[in-house]
């Protein structure tokens, strides 16, 4: 698991293939349990997921758009921790510098109106397809 990578290569290998799992697998329960990993990495070591943001964070987003709302849950709030919204609030403005010019304000918005206003605690939800929390 990609929590528990110490070592830098490793962790840039894991994050990658977490990124392909998102892009090449069709089932929405394996998309949904790759941004649970992913959301678990950047809780657990903020600074290792810190340097995998050019790669994670753009599989992320994509999912992000996608009309089921148990993946869109999910990435949202693996973005939420990736991005350390609430404990390192300009790593998102830093990271928005390395994308095109064109998608700058529609990712700090995105920033401003949907991860800024996620509780702390709502990774302890579980959004299944039928709408219902656990």
């Amino acid at each position: 698991m990609l929590v528990y990578v110490d070592d830098d290569s490793a962790a840039t290998e894991y994050a990658r293939a977490l990124a392909e799992a998102l892009d090449e697998d069709d089932s929405v329960d394996v998309k949904i349990c790759v941004l649970n990993a992913i959301r678990q990495f950047a809780k657990t070591t903020p600074d290792k997921a810190e340097q995998q943001l050019s790669v994670l964070v753009p599989a992320a987003l994509q999912r992000v758009k996608k009309s089921m709302l148990s993946l869109k849950y999910a990435a949202e709030r693996a973005l939420y921790h990736l991005l350390q919204i609430r404990t390192n609030p300009g790593l998102h403005q830093q990271f928005a510098t390395t994308l095109p010019e064109s998608h700058t304000k529609t990712f700090l918005d995105f920033c401003k109106v949907v991860l800024s206003k996620l509780p702390e605690d709502s990774d302890d939800e579980e959004i299944y397809d039928d709408g219902y929390t656990d």
